[in-house]
C-alpha cells in the first residue's frame, strides 16, 4: 500500500505520489462476505505470479486480512518472476449467465497505454510495430496506471428490486460496525500522531450506498420506471484514486453493466417501455451521487446538446451513412464500432459536447431486439462519476469535521476532543443518511432532494462544530 504518508505533513501529497510510484505488483482480491478469493498477482512487467508474497496484505486487518494471511500460508509466497516487459493494459472482464439466455461478456478497461484505436481490428499492424519497441512510461503515465489499480469495485448481482427498508437496515448495521473504529481513532488521537488516527479510520468498510439506492429506485418510481427486474442484472460501484493536479482524490463511479428488464403488466409497446426504463436509469445513476444533477453522463449530455445545437444520430451498423457524420475522438469511434459489431444500435452526438468545463462524449447503446438501453460514456462504462461518493464523503466528513474542529490537535482538552468527535460522527451520519435518500420522500425527486439535504446538513453541522470548537478552547 502506498499510504505510508503522514496526512498531517506539509508534503503529504508528495509522500503519497512517491509511495504510489514505488508500487510494482498488484493482487486482485475477490471478497464475498469477508471471504477472500485469490488466484495470483501481476507486476509492472505484465507477468503473473501464481504464488505471491502476501505477508504485507495480511496486515490489512479484519476477516479479509486474516483470510489473506491463511491463503498466503497455503500458497507459499514467492517473489515475482523477473522480466523486462512493460504492463500496458489492465482490463476487467465479466461473463453473465442467466436461465434461458445466452451468456454475455462485458469488459471494463482500467488502464490502457495504447488506447482503443491501436487495439482496434484495423490497426493490428500498427499495434505490433508499437509493441516491438519497449514502451517507456514516464512518471505521469505510471501514476495513471497505478492509481487505476488502487481501488475497489463493489458489484451487485440483482435479480429483483431492493426495498428502502432493507437499505435502511444495512445503513444502521454499517454504522454499528464502523462506529467502534471511529471511536478508536478518536482515542488514538489523544496520544499518537495524526497518521495513526487516519490508519484506524481507513479500516472502516464502506457501504456502497449509491449502488444500493440505484438498485432500489430503478424499480420503485411508479410510472417513471415501467419495467421490473426479472432476470440477472449486474451493477457496479468503482472507487479509485485519481490525480487532480498534484493532489490525489478518490472518485466513485456508478456503472450499469447488465440491465435487462421486462415491462410491468400489459403494455402496448414493450420495446419502448425498455428504452424508457434505460433512459430513467441512466439519469438516476448520476442522481444517487452527490451533486449528481451537475455531473455529465449520457443523459445530461443529451440535455446539454440541445442548447449547443448538436445533433444526435441513430446508427445501426458501421456501414450506416450516419456514422460518417461523427466528428468525435477516434478512440470513441472505435468504442462505437465495437458496440455496432456486437449487434447493438447506438444513438450518438455528431460532435463533442461541452459540459463541466470540458468537451465530452456519451452515447446510448440499444439492443435492437428488445429495446434494452443504457447510456455509455467515453470511458467505455455505463457510468456517472463524482470525486467523492456520499458514503465515502460521510467518512471523510467525519474525519474532516473532527480535524477542523480541533479534536486531533495536540494539547486539546478531553472535553474538546469529545465534543469534536461527537460533531464529526453526527456530521458523517447526516451525510450518510442523506446519501441513502433516507430522510423521507422516496423516489427519484426524493432521492435527489434528501441527498442534498443530508449533505447540506452534514456540511452545516461542520460549521456548527467550528463554533463549538471556539467555545471549548
Amino acid at each position: 500500500p502506498p499510504l505510508d504518508a503522514d496526512p498531517g505533513a506539509d508534503n503529504a501529497a508528495e509522500q503519497i505520489r512517491n509511495g504510489l510510484l514505488k508500487q510494482n505488483e498488484w493482487l486482485p482480491v475477490l471478497s464475498t462476505a469477508g471471504n477472500a478469493t485469490i488466484q495470483g498477482s501481476f507486476n509492472d512487467h505484465g507477468k503473473i505470479n501464481p504464488k505471491p508474497n502476501l505477508d504485507a496484505l495480511a496486515a490489512l486487518g479484519g476477516a479479509l486480512g486474516g483470510g489473506i494471511g491463511k491463503i498466503g500460508a497455503l500458497l507459499g509466497g514467492e517473489e515475482p518472476p523477473a522480466d523486462t516487459g512493460v504492463l500496458t493494459s489492465v482490463a476487467l472482464e465479466m461473463e453473465v449467465h442467466a436461465p434461458k439466455a445466452s451468456a454475455k461478456i462485458f469488459s471494463r478497461s482500467l488502464f490502457d497505454f495504447y488506447g482503443p484505436v491501436l487495439r482496434g481490428p484495423s490497426a493490428a499492424t500498427d499495434l505490433a510495430d508499437a509493441q516491438s519497441k519497449a514502451p517507456e512510461l514516464d512518471d505521469n503515465m505510471k501514476l495513471e496506471r497505478v492509481t487505476s489499480m488502487n481501488g475497489r469495485i463493489d458489484f451487485m448481482i440483482a435479480g429483483g428490486t431492493l426495498s428502502r427498508e432493507f437499505i435502511s437496515h444495512l445503513a444502521m448495521r454499517s454504522l454499528q460496525e464502523n462506529g467502534p473504529k471511529v471511536v478508536k481513532a478518536m482515542r488514538v488521537a489523544e496520544t499518537d500522531p495524526l497518521k495513526k488516527s487516519f490508519d484506524e479510520l481507513s479500516t472502516a468498510n464502506p457501504l456502497p450506498t449509491a449502488l444500493l439506492v440505484l438498485a432500489a429506485d430503478r424499480g420503485g418510481l411508479g410510472n417513471l420506471t415501467p419495467c421490473i427486474v426479472d432476470r440477472l442484472n449486474l451493477l457496479a460501484l468503482h472507487t479509485t484514486l485519481v490525480r487532480s493536479g498534484d493532489a490525489m482524490r478518490i472518485r466513485q463511479t456508478t456503472d450499469i453493466i447488465a440491465n435487462h428488464t421486462s415491462p410491468r403488466g400489459a403494455v402496448a409497446n414493450a420495446y419502448s417501455a425498455r428504452m424508457h426504463q434505460g433512459v430513467v436509469e441512466t439519469a438516476l445513476e448520476a442522481l444517487v451521487l452527490p451533486g449528481g444533477s451537475r455531473r455529465a453522463n449520457a443523459a445530461s449530455l443529451f440535455a446539454a446538446a440541445d442548447a449547443q445545437k448538436i445533433d444526435w444520430v441513430t446508427i445501426r451498423d458501421a456501414a450506416d451513412p450516419a456514422f460518417a457524420r461523427l466528428r468525435i475522438d477516434p478512440d470513441l469511434l472505435v468504442r462505437l464500432s465495437t458496440d455496432l459489431r456486437a449487434g447493438y444500435a447506438v444513438i450518438a452526438p455528431t460532435k463533442e459536447i461541452f459540459s463541466n468545463g470540458v468537451r465530452q462524449t456519451g452515447w446510448w447503446r440499444i439492443d435492437p431486439r428488445d429495446g434494452t438501453c443504457v447510456g455509455m460514456m467515453h470511458s467505455g462504462m455505463g457510468a456517472a462519476s463524482v470525486d467523492y461518493g456520499m458514503l465515502l464523503m460521510a467518512v471523510v466528513n467525519t474525519a474532516f469535521t473532527t480535524l477542523s474542529c480541533g479534536g486531533f490537535a495536540k494539547g486539546a482538552s478531553k472535553g474538546k476532543r469529545l465534543g469534536c468527535a461527537v460533531c464529526g460522527v453526527l456530521s458523517g451520519v447526516l451525510t450518510y443518511f442523506g446519501g441513502a435518500g433516507l430522510h423521507g420522500g422516496g423516489g427519484l425527486a426524493g432521492t435527489a432532494a434528501s441527498g442534498a439535504k443530508g449533505f447540506g446538513a452534514g456540511q452545516g453541522l461542520n460549521a456548527v462544530c467550528a463554533v463549538v470548537s471556539a467555545g471549548l478552547d
